[in-house]
């Protein structure tokens, strides 16, 4: 499965400052937006709650101790060790232990996530024109290992490598149901392990809302036998950002993303489409298959005083090969209120409702989309 899975949201219910001082650590996909803190070593320990169509509510606790590499040095980014207990109203439970650390000068950057998860989920079969009566209920286990080091090569360009292992197992599933009618790889769960090459780009003036600029990721990773993975394939990622300022503090911003998967690839790593974060209003994992292209916009406008109001709309499709793209897209749009935490990070809580294809959903989440 991808780490994106683990990107669920959590609204962090302190005051304002406690909230700012714990995110400053945790931008995942920013390699230069470097935080203004001077934060000293500090330890916090904080509740959480969330909110998607795939958990419901949620809620648990996170710690987190935060660090500077070199004290007092504004162009370094917070490093931090966290960790995360979260339980949901569905069942699902999730423990996490993640390294976000930023060396002097930012020369080097280092992430790590393990987590273990119990995760009761959906599945409508494979392919983008899936019914909604093929609804199947399973429910895995599943323990992640997801290193990544970069290296800055060139101003604001990071090279550097990532490494995923992880182990499904406990996968509960009807045995006459589309798992087997549909022969779909890793029914029986197993084990993936993969090493890639990852290549950033990143000239956005905020991590968390950016107003100007552009952003980049693009990551390769062959999951082969010799690493000990079960399965063999190859996955191909690219996440493409764009973000314009108009008028007086309106913003339109826009994103193209793309998984394409190649070989004999299991359940939980297969491309899937919902979520919070692109084409809001489809439960994540409603269509899935091999690969994914999907593209969306925001409008994003403040109203008054901490308050805004935000438009999206989003096309989607996920496929087995680009020859068989066939058709419909999906579509996706919604509107959201946010509200600023931290006006001067651009930190924002936001609530958005999203409108699919014979589906809704609403979201309740710290920080924007994209």
């Amino acid at each position: 499965m991808h780490y994106n899975f683990y990107n669920v949201l959590i609204l962090l219910l302190f005051v304002n400052f406690t909230i700012s001082t714990i995110v400053k650590g945790q931008v995942l996909d920013s390699v230069n937006a470097p935080s203004k803190s001077t934060t000293k070593n500090k330890l916090l320990v904080l509740p959480a709650v969330t909110h998607s169509p795939v958990t419901r509510w949620g809620g648990g606790v996170g710690a987190s101790f935060l660090f500077k590499t070199k004290l007092n040095d504004s162009t370094i980014r917070t490093s931090n060790i966290e960790t995360l207990l979260l339980g949901t109203e569905n069942h699902q439970y999730l423990g996490v232990l993640g390294l976000n650390f930023y060396s002097p000068k930012e020369t080097y950057i280092v992430r790590w996530r393990n987590s273990f998860s119990y995760f009761p989920d959906r599945f409508w079969g494979l392919g983008n024109r899936t019914p909604r009566s093929n609804l199947e209920h399973y429910t895995f286990e599943q323990f992640l290992i997801n290193p990544q080091i970069l290296r800055r090569i060139y101003n604001k360009i990071y090279v550097g490598i990532n490494y995923e292992f992880q182990n499904v197992f406990k996968l509960q599933c009807n045995p006459e149901g589309l798992f087997y009618t549909e022969n779909i790889t890793g029914r029986n769960g197993g084990k993936v392990s993969g090493l890639g090459l990852t290549f950033a780009w990143d000239t956005r003036n905020n991590a968390f809302s950016s107003s100007k600029g552009a952003y980049l990721l693009f990551n390769v990773t062959p999951f082969k036998s010799w690493l000990g993975s079960d399965f063999q394939f190859t996955s191909v990622n690219l996440d493409l950002r764009k973000y314009f300022s108009i008028g007086k503090k309106q913003v339109i911003a826009f994103q193209c993303i793309g998984t394409f998967n190649n070989g004999n690839i299991p359940i939980r790593n297969l491309a899937a489409l919902g979520g919070s974060d692109i084409m809001r209003g489809y439960y994540a994992g409603r269509y899935r298959d091999k690969s994914l292209a999907a593209f969306q916009t925001e409008f994003r406008t403040p109203v008054w005083k901490r308050l805004g109001l935000v438009v999206f709309g989003g096309l989607g499709e996920v496929f087995s090969a680009i020859k068989n793209i066939q058709g419909p897209l999906r579509y996706s749009f919604g509107g959201g209120v946010r509200y600023s935490v931290r006006k001067h990070e651009r930190l924002n809580l936001r609530l958005d409702y999203g409108v699919g294809y014979k589906s809704t959903g609403y979201y309740f989440t710290i920080a924007e989309a994209f």
